[in-house]
């Protein structure tokens, strides 16, 4: 394949792609995503392929998590959603994974050479589980921030009939008053903005349930992991 692309880097260091096609647009992305990112998309695959005993350490810990991401499975079915993919998606799928491994032969990252493993070259399978990877990591985060919000509607005095309103067909059982007594560090939302005007000339209170939507957006985008 053939590609022409310029990767040029301003005063903050972030890339920016000139390319002749989408293709060699692609081979830079990846060329780029590589160049600062490659132990993080290598450790990423490894754990999402449950080989951190096999590669980095063969502790009980780490059998622990391998075993763990084996179960979920994340490179099941990953080849068969690649040969799906429209000969343009695989052009510039395969471009990336060329990018990247272009990257990766001028510079391994120098944890791997201490331990003397040499990645294997990267496939276009590779980034659709790295793609579930993040989907999962991005949902246990998105969970636990919500669960944090959900603390801070209870002790600012957010109605009980609002909550059903927000968390339908979820809340029974809820014990307010024992959520109240729980001591919250840092908040999402700063405690002298709660009941305060908008912009929109709502309050925090009223446009909770924007918030809460674009959230739970988020974790239903991020729930269309593997599929096995």
């Amino acid at each position: 394949m053939t590609t022409f692309s310029t990767i040029r880097r301003d005063r903050h260091g972030i890339p920016h792609i000139e390319a002749a096609d989408e293709p060699a647009l692609f081979f830079g992305q990846g060329r780029a995503h590589a160049t600062d990112r490659a132990m993080q998309m290598l450790l990423l695959r490894l754990v999402g392929q449950g080989r951190v005993s096999e590669v980095l350490d063969a502790s009980d810990d780490s059998l622990r998590v391998d075993r763990f991401f084996r179960r979920l499975n994340w490179s099941g079915n990953t080849r068969s959603l690649v040969e799906n993919l429209s000969s343009s998606e695989r052009a510039m799928l395969d471009a990336y994974c060329q990018g990247v491994n272009h990257a990766l032969s001028r510079c391994i990252p120098w944890e791997f050479r201490l331990l003397r493993h040499r990645p294997e070259p990267w496939r276009p399978e590779d980034t659709v589980l790295l793609l579930r990877m993040l989907g999962y990591l991005t949902l246990a985060a998105s969970q636990g921030e919500i669960e944090r919000l959900f603390l801070e509607m209870v002790q600012t005095g957010v109605t009980e009939e609002k909550l059903h309103e927000l968390f339908p067909g979820i809340l029974g059982g809820l014990d307010l008053e024992l959520i109240k007594q729980v001591k919250l560090g840092e908040r999402l939302v700063p405690s002298e903005l709660w009941g305060q005007p908008l912009a929109s000339g709502g309050s925090v209170h009223e446009d909770l349930a924007t918030i809460v939507a674009a959230i739970a957006n988020s974790e239903r985008l991020a729930r269309l992991g593997p599929q096995v």
